[in-house]
Order: C-alpha cells, then sequence, then structure tokens
C-alpha cells in the first residue's frame, strides 16, 4: 500500500531533482545534512578547518558523481568560511570552460587569473586593466589575438562565457613560450593574493572552482583521452598551488 503522506512529503524532494539543475541554495528546507558523510566527519568542516589553520597556500580537488550535490556543497563550504571571516569567492567555469575541452596546466593558470580578477574586481571596484596586481597580464594580452579590449573589469566572464575562441586563441598565443608565461601567470596571482590579504588585514583568500565535472568527451572514442588530460592537469599538483592563496 502506497504511504500518501509519506510521498507527499517526499514529491518537493524528488521534483527538484528531475527538473532543476542548479544547486541547493544554503538555507533551502531540502538540504539534508551530511547525506553522503559521517555526521561526525563533516566534509566540509574538515576543509574548513584545514583552510583555517594552513598558514601558506592549498589545493584540494573535491570531487564525485555528477548529480550527488557537490557544487551544494561548496555553496556551505564558502558560507561557513565566510562566517569564520575568510574571502570565500566563488567561481562557476562554466562560464569559462565552454570549448568542451579540459585545458591544460597553462589554460587553467589563464583561467585562475581572469576568474580572480573578476570577482576581486566585483568585490573591491579595481579595474585591473590600469591598476597593480593585473595590469602585466592586461599587457601582455594586448600584444596577443585574444581581444583584451573585451576582458577588462566586469566583462571577463561575459565574453568567455560567449565565445568558444578564448582558450584557443590563448594557447595559440602563448605557444612559442609557455613557461614564460605560467611563470607571469602565478606572479600575477600572487599580486592578486597580495592585494586581498592586505584589503582584509591579513586574511587569506579563498577561490572555489566549481563544475569542472560537467565537461564531457565529444565522443565515446575520445573518453579515454579526454580523462588522460583532466589526470594530467590535475597530477601537476604544484603548478596548482600559489602561496598564500586557498583553492
Amino acid at each position: 500500500m502506497i504511504d500518501v503522506a509519506r510521498e507527499s512529503k517526499i514529491d518537493p524532494l524528488y521534483s527538484k531533482l528531475l527538473n532543476e539543475t542548479e544547486p541547493l541554495p544554503v538555507g533551502s528546507a531540502l538540504y539534508v545534512e551530511n547525506l553522503y558523510f559521517d555526521p561526525s566527519d563533516d566534509i566540509k568542516i574538515e576543509i574548513a578547518r584545514d583552510i583555517r589553520l594552513s598558514t601558506g597556500g592549498s589545493c584540494r580537488y573535491f570531487t564525485g558523481h555528477r548529480g550527488t550535490g557537490k557544487s551544494t556543497e561548496l555553496l556551505r563550504l564558502q558560507a561557513l568560511l565566510q562566517a569564520q571571516g575568510k574571502k570565500a569567492y566563488y567561481v562557476d567555469l562554466v562560464d569559462y570552460l565552454v570549448g568542451g575541452e579540459p585545458p591544460d596546466v597553462r589554460g587553467f593558470l589563464a583561467i585562475v587569473a581572469a576568474s580572480f580578477a573578476q570577482v576581486v574586481d566585483e568585490d573591491f571596484g579595481v579595474d585591473f586593466r590600469k591598476t597593480t596586481p593585473a595590469k602585466r597580464l592586461w599587457a601582455f594580452l594586448s600584444t596577443t589575438e585574444v581581444a583584451p579590449t573585451e576582458i577588462g573589469a566586469g566583462t571577463v566572464k561575459a565574453k568567455v562565457s560567449n565565445s568558444t575562441g578564448f582558450l584557443a586563441a590563448f594557447m595559440e598565443a602563448t605557444k612559442n613560450d609557455p613557461t614564460k608565461w605560467m611563470a607571469e601567470a602565478r606572479s600575477i596571482i600572487g599580486e592578486m593574493t597580495d592585494y586581498v590579504t592586505k584589503k582584509t588585514g591579513g586574511n587569506t583568500p579563498v577561490i572555489l572552482f566549481d563544475s569542472f565535472e560537467r565537461l564531457r568527451p565529444k565522443s565515446p572514442d575520445a573518453e579515454k583521452s579526454f580523462f588522460g588530460q583532466i589526470a594530467e592537469l590535475f597530477n601537476a599538483f604544484e603548478q596548482l598551488r600559489f602561496p598564500g592563496l586557498h583553492v
């Protein structure tokens, strides 16, 4: 026999899961604490503690099957970090990874630099085209085919999300000296980190990247190569760590 009362309570959750792709916002009545974790071992609290107690920068890769609630947990991690006094920025990579292919380390550093400049600009109202810490990035892009006039303050996200050619153009522009560019990108990211740290009274900033798993190979035949590219990217662990920044 169907328990009508029970079904009526479950229906809103199933409707949400079936019809909506957005993560549950902080404060949603549909959120279930520790749905996948030991109640005494909350992953959000663990990560927040590690970040809070780390004296330098850190890099963590939080993964799981699609649809299991990673974005929902990241939003709560952001809220927890903010409640603890951290500057925690949330970046949805769907706005940047529009080409369907995972970037290599050079491309990922470009995304970190561009997205970090975007959120910090939104937060502090700094036009990074004209002022430190990212003026060297602007100067570099001005010498390439990456349409730098459309990657200014307040327009980075819109331009990248509307152009499948951004990363391709960027990779082409940096192919002759990728090592130099990666060193420059790391330097720029470091300067932005120092900027936020000073603005917040010595508080180490955090940037949370979401939706990397939404990338999919274009065909079953390309799957092995595709996931090999992702593994190669995250195996370059030391190049994705930045002093004073938690990623």
